[in-house]
């Protein structure tokens, strides 16, 4: 059973949902790797035919489970690694498809309720627009230091742009996470509405982005020491060397 599925409506909007089988929270493994590329390839060769059945015109990633819209990465696969070239070509791959819905000739909107760390917020702020339930459940970050691990599939790059280095940098280091306010305030989040009305307010947005008359207004990042690290290379380095020694020393815990 895949661990993921789609639905199209009559608009033309699909729904991707994320249903890990036989757990609490949902995982990406390999195999929603290969999943998500081959929904991706459709999509080209959708826009490519001169008419198509079942036209995609915007996606939401939605998840299927209470509590979980996509909690990271799948632990066991990392612990199957035997070869430095496995771990790399796992990285690779996750920032092919991060790419790929980035560049995407239809808008991804991501529709958080619950957990979206990790992985799971690297692939939702490769969307186009996110939207988030306000719940206690719905948390977001970059948890990866916690397995000695740094973001994987481009995230880093795509949060700086959204929040900001020394934001960016301060989240990979502690593990934080974040309330759906929060994560708006910082400017990760676009909007945070009802629980109830997450799906529908996720679907009109790719629908009204699809037809290009909606575009998202975006929090303008700031302060004394984003810029010292983005025009300061010292500063950048001592960051990023902060960074590596710390994400090092959490690695020699495990």
């Amino acid at each position: 059973m895949s661990s993921i599925t789609y639905t199209i409506d009559n608009n033309g909007v699909a729904v991707l949902t994320v249903n890990t089988p036989g757990g609490s929270v949902n995982r990406l493994d390999q195999e929603s790797f290969i999943y998500l590329e081959d929904f991706l390839n459709k999509i080209d060769r959708d826009f490519d035919m001169l008419e198509s059945d079942d036209e995609i015109k915007a996606v939401v990633i939605a998840s299927g489970k209470d509590g979980s819209f996509i909690s990271g990465a799948q632990p066991r696969e990392f612990l199957n690694f035997t070869l430095a070239d496995e771990g790399r070509s796992y990285s690779l791959k996750a920032q092919e498809i991060s790419e790929k819905i980035e560049n995407s000739r239809v808008p991804f909107i991501a529709a958080i309720s619950g957990e979206c760390l990790g992985l799971g917020l690297e692939l939702a702020i490769a969307c186009k627009y996110r939207v988030a339930a306000n719940t206690r459940k719905t948390a977001l970050g970059l948890d990866q230091i916690e397995f000695g691990l740094i973001p994987c599939a481009g995230g880093m790059l795509r949060l700086a742009k959204l929040i900001g280095t020394k934001e960016t940098l301060d989240m990979i280091l502690t593990g934080e996470t974040l309330d759906p306010h929060s994560a708006k305030q910082m400017g990760i989040l676009d909007e945070v509405v009802p629980e109830e009305y997450l799906l529908s307010i996720a679907k009109k947005r790719a629908l009204d982005m699809s037809d290009k008359e909606f575009r998202p207004r975006r929090h303008r990042f700031g302060g004394m020491a984003n810029a010292l690290i983005k025009e300061n290379p010292v500063s950048r380095k001592m960051y990023f060397d902060k960074a590596k020694k710390e994400i090092k020393e959490s690695r020699d815990l495990y």
